[in-house]
């Protein structure tokens, strides 16, 4: 049972090492460009006891997963990629989504949210390459 409170929405104020995430990620040069002068807003809500959604809205794309902890779900990724995502709380504070592509040859990342009273910080890792990104609380 969690006692903290993720839910919540969040607005990105920096991202580090973005671009290199996106190119490991296969994004196409103009789609890198786009998505690095974004500015997402991330909303987490529990939907029923360990139930959750996670939206994330930016001028150009809207996407959203609905998860139980610990049970793969299915995921379409900003990038385009088809997943097996599962989520798990590491801690009260810190939730780990790890995103297994369904397609041969296809990208796996994993994506580690800390959540603060503040804010979010994000860690996104796909290969050898790793980028963070704040979400200060709206």
């Amino acid at each position: 049972m969690m006692d903290f409170n993720f839910n919540g929405k969040y607005t990105s104020v920096s991202a580090e090492n973005y671009d290199e995430y996106l190119k490991i990620l296969g994004v196409s040069f103009l789609l890198r460009k786009a998505w690095l002068t974004a500015t997402p807003i991330v909303e987490i809500t529990e939907t029923a006891p360990g139930r959750w959604k996670m939206v994330t809205i930016t001028s150009f794309n809207t996407s959203a997963v609905e998860f139980e902890e610990g049970v793969p779900c299915d995921e379409k990724t900003f990038d385009g990629r088809d997943c097996k995502t599962t989520f798990v709380f590491e801690t009260e504070t810190r939730l780990i989504q790890e995103q297994k592509s369904t397609k041969a040859g296809g990208k796996d990342t994993k994506l580690i949210w800390d959540c603060y009273s503040d804010k979010l910080v994000l860690q996104m890792t796909c290969e050898d390459v790793t980028s963070m990104r704040v979400f200060l609380r709206n």
